[in-house]
C-alpha cells in the first residue's frame, strides 16, 4: 500500500488570464434551503452559503466554479470565514464531473478551513466514490487557523491530486497526494484505501470555491483573494464521444459466456450506453461491457454495438460478430449426494444444462436396480449448479 509522504516546497505562482472559452459561475449544491450567492470585486471574492454541510452521502453548499480537462495549478487565499456553526467550512475544492452542473454527492478532494472561533482546523477532505461517505485527515491539521494568512494551493497531473498549504502563498507544505487511479493507495494517511474511489482523470473536473454554513437555518461567508492558474488550462466543454476501443469479435460455445466491451473518452457530460442485437435494443444492456450469460447456436452470426449518448449526440460504434459452436462435450459430474431416507439425490455438475435435458428421468441411473422416476433442475436454467 502507498504512504502519504509529506513535505515542503518552494515554488512561485505566475498569474494568468483566464484561458480561452474559460469562464466561472457560482451555483447552489446539493438543495441548501437558504439561497447562496457569490460576488466578485476586482481580485476579491465573497462567497456566502447555507446548507447542512460538505460531508456524509451528498453536500450543501454554494461553489464558484469553472470546469477543466487536463493539468493544472490553482492557488486562493482565504482571509476571513464568518458564520453561526463551529464546522463552517470556506473550501478550495475539485469536484468529479459527470454531469454538467456540479451535484450534491459528486466524488471530490478538497483544501478545507473552518471558523477561528470554531472548529478552528484546517485539513485535507474528500469523498472517494458518487453519493459515498466522506473522509477528512484529522490526524493532519494546521491549528489555530491563522485568517487572513490561509493560502491553499491544489494541483492536478494526470490521476494525482495534490494539496498543499502557505502562510505566505509562496513555500509551500504539501498537505497530501492523492494518486486516484492506484486503488492501493493509501487514503491521505487514513489506512483505508482507494479501493473503488473515481478516477479524477476519467472525466472533466469542476475546479472552485465552497462555503457551507454546516447550518441549514443560517448562512456563511468566506472572503477569498488571489484566485490564480499557474500554467496554462484547459476548459471543458460539452463533446460527443469518442470511441477509442470498438468492440470485437467474439467466439464462444453453445451455453458459455460472452463479452463486449466498448472505450471512450471525452464524453462531456457522462454518456449512456444501449446495445444492440441485430440493429434492436437489449433490454438492460446499458453499460460499457455486455454480456452474455450463456450463448445460443441461434446467436451464431449475430451482431452487436452499442450506442453512446449524451446531451451532444450519439455515437454509435462498429458492429461485432459472435461466432457460436455446438458444444458436443457433455458435462461431467461434480458431486452427488443422497437425502437421509434415499428418496432423492442432488446431483451437480460442471457446467450449465439444457433444461429439458436436465429434466428427462431416462438420462440417470443408479446402480443396486434403484429406478429414476423423476429429475428438476433446482439451479436457474443456464446456470452451473444442480
Amino acid at each position: 500500500m502507498k504512504q502519504l509522504s509529506f513535505s515542503a516546497c518552494l515554488l512561485a505562482l505566475a498569474a494568468i488570464p483566464l484561458a480561452s472559452g474559460q469562464t466561472f459561475q457560482n451555483q447552489d449544491v446539493g438543495g441548501p434551503a437558504i439561497e447562496g450567492s457569490t460576488e466578485v470585486s476586482g481580485n476579491e471574492i465573497t462567497v456566502t452559503g447555507a446548507g447542512n454541510d460538505i460531508w456524509g452521502n451528498s453536500d450543501q453548499f454554494q461553489f464558484y466554479y469553472t470546469t477543466l480537462v487536463g493539468d493544472f495549478d490553482v492557488s486562493v487565499q482565504v482571509e476571513e470565514l464568518e458564520g453561526t456553526h463551529q464546522w463552517a467550512k470556506a473550501e478550495l475544492m475539485i469536484r468529479n464531473a459527470v454531469s454538467l452542473e456540479p451535484q450534491g454527492g459528486d466524488p471530490h478532494l478538497s483544501m478545507m478551513a473552518t471558523r477561528a472561533d470554531g472548529q478552528n482546523q484546517i485539513s485535507p477532505q474528500w469523498r472517494k466514490v458518487r453519493g459515498g461517505g466522506s473522509g477528512w485527515n484529522g490526524g493532519n491539521v494546521v491549528t489555530p487557523v491563522p485568517y487572513p494568512d490561509v493560502h491553499f494551493r491544489m494541483t492536478k497531473v494526470g490521476s494525482v491530486i495534490t494539496g498543499y498549504f502557505s502562510e505566505d502563498g509562496s513555500d509551500w507544505t504539501k498537505m497530501y497526494e492523492a494518486d486516484t487511479s492506484d486503488p492501493d493507495f493509501d487514503v491521505i494517511g487514513q489506512g483505508g484505501t482507494w479501493g473503488n474511489g473515481v478516477d479524477f482523470n476519467s472525466s472533466p473536473v469542476f475546479v472552485g470555491l465552497a462555503v457551507t454554513s454546516h447550518d441549514v437555518n443560517s448562512e456563511a461567508t468566506a472572503i477569498f483573494s488571489d484566485l490564480e492558474f499557474a500554467g496554462e488550462v484547459t476548459p471543458a466543454v460539452p463533446m460527443v464521444a469518442t470511441i477509442t476501443e470498438q468492440p470485437e469479435n467474439a467466439e464462444t460455445t453453445a451455453g458459455a459466456p460472452a463479452t463486449f466491451s466498448v472505450t471512450i473518452v471525452n464524453a462531456f457530460p457522462s454518456p449512456t450506453f444501449q446495445w444492440t442485437k441485430n440493429g434492436t435494443d437489449i433490454d438492460g444492456a446499458t453499460g460499457s461491457s455486455y454480456t452474455i450469460d450463456r450463448a445460443a447456436l441461434a446467436d451464431d452470426g449475430a451482431n452487436f454495438a452499442v450506442k453512446v449518448t449524451n446531451s451532444e449526440g450519439t455515437v454509435t460504434s462498429d458492429n461485432a460478430a459472435l461466432t457460436v459452436t455446438a458444444d458436443n462435450e457433455p458435462p461431467t459430474l461434480a458431486s452427488a449426494s443422497g437425502s437421509g431416507t434415499f428418496t432423492t439425490v442432488r446431483v451437480v455438475f460442471s457446467e450449465p444444462l439444457d433444461e429439458a435435458s436436465a429434466e428427462t428421468a431416462g438420462n440417470y441411473a443408479l446402480s443396486g436396480g434403484v429406478t429414476v422416476s423423476a429429475a428438476a433442475l433446482a439451479a436457474e436454467a443456464g446456470t452451473a449448479g444442480d
